[in-house]
């Protein structure tokens, strides 16, 4: 899958976080969306880094949680005070970086190879989510561009939303 496309569903997936922390967002709007954009592109590094053919343990449901886990113990073994770093490792950046990762991980199980859900747990190498229409292939363009198009009008909501609770 297309690397913008995976920014896009990351995206879209922010809208989660959006709700579990209506009303107490510590996190601006944009920081949250480049937060889940970037933790939806870090699986990816075991076959850019790690030159891997195959998916691994980063595209895993075991790895999401070690992220989430991580970044949320940081602000208690580090000592973060109080601040806006503190907002991007404590439980809303934590929750925000699980979100992208399990953003891609759900997108690559929608592909023809799928994705390790469980790994190392259980070695079902190419685990597809059951009762979804047809695979996305990398080079359907029309399927990644509507996905595109998707986040981006979901994006341009969550500024406006941000931007009004400037003025309320």
């Amino acid at each position: 899958m297309e690397s913008r496309t995976h920014l896009a569903i990351g995206i879209m997936f922010s809208l989660i976080g959006v709700l579990i922390f209506w009303g107490s967002h510590d996190l601006k709007m944009f920081d949250m969306i480049l937060w889940v954009g970037i933790f939806s592109m870090l699986p990816n590094v075991d076959r850019t880094v790690l030159r891997r053919s195959e998916r691994t343990f980063t595209h895993s449901l075991v790895f999401a949680a070690a992220v989430f886990l991580a970044l949320y113990a940081v602000p208690s073994v580090f000592e973060v005070g109080k601040g806006y770093v503190s907002n991007l490792v404590g439980l809303e950046g934590a929750t925000y970086a699980a979100l992208g990762v399990v953003s891609h991980i759900f997108a690559d199980s929608l592909t023809t190879s799928g994705v390790p859900v469980l790994s190392p747990l259980v070695h079902v190498k190419h685990y597809h989510l059951p009762f979804i229409g047809p695979r996305l292939r990398y080079p359907d363009n029309y399927m990644n561009n509507y996905l595109q198009v998707i986040a981006i009008v979901v994006f341009i909501s969550l500024l406006l939303v941000d931007l009004l609770g400037y003025f309320a």
